[in-house]
């Protein structure tokens, strides 16, 4: 079994799943987003010693709301399933992409209103050294699956489309079967939307 698997999918190169010649969009798209929400996060802090900040501390809950990214990026990640099953359909890949790449810059908002609140909340606690120490970094393994997740939503737009035509990955998928592209796409299109309804 593993000996077919391997043979179906020996045409695939590493070269084919490296997002190196992406990373700069993948930069400037999470410093867009988590910069400004981080230092939001800090000028509100500053705020609110001297007046009500109620309204931006509303918008700030809503701001991190998990739900708006789990249903953007589940509808990305059928989009993604079905480009894969049907990869000389261009605008497939390109909606997969531009949801995938949304889904991105949201986790990436979210991410720097929850870092901006982890730094403003720890600056105001009144915990023993040690403790602080430990739920520093405790959060900062926290952060760090979150970021990883988030950029895998990313890096799936970065193998899926590209504006100068077919990546090498989708390439090396329209040469598999139909059978292999179908496995694949329906165990991408469902875990997400199981994983979703899972949490419910």
């Amino acid at each position: 079994m593993f000996g077919k698997i391997k043979t179906t999918f020996s045409h695939f190169r590493k070269e084919d799943f490296s997002p190196w010649s992406g990373r700069n969009e993948a930069i400037i798209i999470f410093a867009a987003w988590a910069v400004p929400a981080f230092l939001f996060i800090l000028l509100v802090h500053l705020l609110a010693k001297y007046r009500s900040v109620e309204y931006f501390t509303q918008a700030i809950a809503e701001g991190i709301g998990p739900h708006l990214w789990n249903v953007i990026g589940v509808f990305g990640f059928f989009l993604f399933g079905a480009a894969l099953l049907f990869p000389s359909r261009t605008y497939l890949a390109f909606a997969a992409n531009r949801i995938l790449v949304n889904t991105y810059a949201i986790g990436s908002l979210m991410f720097g209103i929850l870092f901006g609140q982890l730094v403003t909340g720890l600056s105001n606690a009144t915990l023993e050294k040690w403790k602080l120490w430990l739920f520093g970094f405790a959060f900062v393994v926290l952060f760090l699956v979150v970021f990883i997740i988030n950029l895998f939503t990313w890096y799936l737009s970065f193998l899926i489309y590209c504006e100068k035509g077919k990546t090498s990955f989708i390439s090396k998928i329209e040469q598999l079967g139909v059978g292999s592209r179908i496995a694949i796409s329906l165990l991408i299109m469902l875990l997400p939307v199981c994983l979703m309804f899972a949490e419910r």
